[in-house]
């Protein structure tokens, strides 16, 4: 018995091998097809992008896999593309001249300006949810607020803050408690 149960597993093992190095080889196509650059980048809105599209939705179909988006595969979401600004923003505090992209990072609707003799308060992640019990606020007074971006476990979407990690939010909470 011991014979059989070793030849069969001989038999099998290399089948196993050569099914698993088949899955690596076509799974490398895919990423070598997606990453060529005749997909011109796969930037959104871009000819590459939808190229990336039919790609993956003929695949899929191959493998016979149900859509489940409003249209087919494709589901729509919204992201931030990165923060592009125009013109010379500058940051001065306290005679300290700010660098832009070094020392501080201009958003949306932000300007130039200089602040002198303002206290500079640090404020976490800038959350103020009185319904999950958070203030990152309290005892602040008003000021130049310091805010993390990021690198939380708020950052999750099966966080109870995650609605409160947008920018847009954190801006607005933080003009609402005093911002300068």
């Amino acid at each position: 018995m011991k014979f059989y149960v070793a030849a069969i597993f001989l038999l099998v093992a290399p089948a196993a091998l050569a099914q698993q190095i088949e899955l690596e080889q076509r799974i490398r196509q895919h990423v070598y097809t997606l990453a060529d650059d005749s997909m011109g980048g796969r930037n959104t809105g871009t000819d590459g992008e939808r190229m990336a599209i039919r790609y993956i939705t003929q695949r899929y179909t191959e493998i016979g896999l149900t859509p489940k988006g409003k249209n087919g595969f494709e589901q729509e979401f919204t992201f931030n593309n990165g923060v592009r600004y125009v013109g010379n923003n500058t940051l001065e505090i306290n005679g300290v001249k700010l660098k832009a992209d070094d020392d501080f990072f201009p958003v949306p609707g932000s300007g130039s300006g200089t602040l002198v003799n303002e206290k500079i308060v640090w404020v976490n992640y800038g959350i103020d949810a009185p319904e999950v019990k958070v203030n990152d606020y309290k005892g602040a007074k008003p000021g130049v607020f310091v805010i993390r971006l990021g690198g939380d476990s708020a950052d999750s979407p099966h966080s109870t803050l995650y609605q409160y990690t947008d920018i847009n939010y954190k801006i607005k909470t933080a003009i609402d408690h005093g911002a300068k």
